[in-house]
Formats: C-alpha cells, sequence, structure tokens
C-alpha cells in the first residue's frame, strides 16, 4: 500500500514524531514543523520539488552514510527500532554515486578494449 504525502503527514501528526532538536522555545521541534519552516522554502526557491517526509528521510539517511557517519548514528537519527532497518530503507548509494562507479567501469572496459584491438591489430 502507497501512502499519499498527506496520508505520510497524517501519520506523523498521529504519532507526534519529534526531532531531536530544540526549536526557538527550547522545545523538541516537531519533524513536520522542521520539514515545512527551513527545508520546503529551501526547495522551493532551489526549484526542486518535494516529495514527502518518507523520500526527505531517505535522502537524509543515504547524504548521512555518504558523509561517513556510522550506521548505529543514522538509525538514531531516523529513529528506526534497528539497524536492518535502516540498512534496507536507507543505505542506498546515491544517483551520483552510481554514476561515478558505472564510469570508472566503463574507462577500465574501454581501456581493455583499445588493448584488445592493439594486439589484434598486430596479428
Amino acid at each position: 500500500m502507497k501512502l499519499t504525502d498527506a496520508q505520510a503527514l497524517l501519520f506523523w501528526q498521529q504519532y507526534d514524531y519529534w526531532l531531536n532538536v530544540e526549536g526557538a522555545t527550547g522545545e523538541p521541534m516537531r519533524f513536520e514543523n522542521f520539514t515545512q519552516r527551513e527545508v520546503q522554502p529551501i526547495l522551493e526557491k532551489a526549484g526542486v520539488p518535494w516529495h514527502g517526509l518518507h523520500a526527505f528521510r531517505r535522502f537524509l539517511g543515504i547524504t548521512l552514510n555518504e558523509k561517513g557517519i556510522d550506521l548505529e548514528a543514522i538509525k538514531d537519527v531516523l529513529r528506526h527500532s534497528n539497524n536492518n532497518v535502516t540498512k534496507k530503507s536507507c543505505i542506498k548509494p546515491s544517483t551520483k554515486r552510481v554514476r561515478e562507479m558505472l564510469e570508472m567501469v566503463e574507462k577500465d572496459f574501454n581501456r581493455a578494449l583499445k588493448t584488445v584491438k592493439k594486439k589484434t591489430a598486430t596479428v
């Protein structure tokens, strides 16, 4: 079952998830308030569409992982129950990293192909 952004937001409001960050009042900041006040305006200015809380959490997990933050810390930030949940849902290479890896393989392949062509040309 897929949730719409509105349904996901209702879920977050219903269970009252909190960020481990203090807001202006010194109290923990509600996650949906943080995204509405801080994240969405930045994305709008950059022309990047908001894809909802789930996508943001996944992006956050991937970004923290790429910055070398350990899995246990990422699990805590995302408030997952265990590391396996974090591994399954958020520890994935970014599109940029996948592209870089494939470009490395392509360079190696092209280098090997040139070597084979030179050897067959001399035979």
